[in-house]
C-alpha cells in the first residue's frame, strides 16, 4: 500500500464528505477515528484494511485531525482481519478437513 502522499492527495482521497460525516453521529473518540478509517479505506481500495500496519500512517494524522475525534492516530484500533477463519476446521464427512 502506497505510503508517501502529498497534501493535495490527501484532500482529494482521505478528506471526509458531509454524507461521510453524517455517518458518523453518535460515534465518538477512538471508534469515531476507526469507522473514518473504514470508510476511506474502502472507497479507496473495495475492502477493509487487513492490519494496522497497512495503513499510511500521514492518512490516519489526517483524519485524526479532522475526523474530531479528539484523539491520537495511534490509538486506532483496526483488528487483525488476516487471522479471521484461521484454525477453523470443516466438520468431517463434509468434504473438509480439519485445521
Amino acid at each position: 500500500m502506497r505510503q508517501i502522499w502529498t497534501d493535495d492527495e490527501l484532500r482529494a482521497h482521505w478528506a471526509l464528505s458531509d454524507a461521510e460525516l453524517g455517518l458518523l453521529k453518535g460515534a465518538a473518540g477512538r471508534r469515531r477515528l476507526t469507522l473514518c478509517v473504514y470508510l476511506k479505506h474502502f472507497r479507496l481500495h473495495a475492502q477493509f484494511p487487513g492490519t494496522q500496519d497497512a495503513l499510511p500512517r500521514q492518512a490516519l494524522e489526517f483524519l485524526a485531525s479532522r475526523a474530531g475525534s479528539g484523539i491520537d492516530a495511534g490509538a486506532i484500533g483496526v483488528p487483525d482481519r488476516t487471522a479471521r477463519g484461521k484454525g477453523l476446521g470443516k466438520p468431517a464427512g463434509q468434504g473438509w478437513a480439519p485445521a
